[in-house]
């Protein structure tokens, strides 16, 4: 099983920038409207 938590950081990581990216996102559509 230690094998696997390489990729589950990984994982993480990918889901943590989305999470950011996503708000960023909703951040910038606050501001046009």
């Amino acid at each position: 099983m230690l094998h696997l938590s390489p990729a589950l950081s990984f994982l993480s990581q990918i889901l943590e920038q989305r999470f950011l990216v996503d708000s960023f996102l909703l951040f910038l559509l606050q501001l046009v409207w």
